[in-house]
């Protein structure tokens, strides 16, 4: 999961960024789907991009692509790097949006195992 702050006026940048961001992501092996939560709705400057694949390698082997690593730092224009300190509600509602979006891709792909 990456957490992303919005630099104030950066937003549409920061939106036409993570549309590239995916456009790459999609193209990974073992990709399976990427939940965008704005936590706070629409006005919110935090983005949290979970993506999921079908094993910890592929992930892995995305996370530390030339891809991935030119586009995060890319990012960085637009936004920072946001590393959650709380230990609060908000955390454990993305922690049970993650294990819900991981139970239906089990449903819909059964051969995929949980790492």
């Amino acid at each position: 999961m990456i957490c992303r702050n919005i630099k104030a006026g950066k937003e549409k940048d920061y939106d036409d960024w993570l549309r590239l961001y995916l456009t790459f992501e999609r193209k990974a092996p073992g990709y399976l789907g990427t939940t965008i939560i704005l936590p706070g709705g629409a006005s919110s400057n935090l983005r949290y991009i979970i993506h999921r694949l079908t094993n910890r390698e592929l992930m892995k082997a995305w996370e530390n692509s030339a891809e991935s690593q030119n586009l995060l730092e890319e990012a960085n224009n637009y936004s920072k790097r946001h590393y959650e300190t709380s230990a609060g509600l908000e955390i454990l509602i993305i922690a049970v949006i993650c294990i819900i979006q991981i139970v239906v891709d089990l449903r819909h792909h059964p051969h995929h195992r949980i790492f």
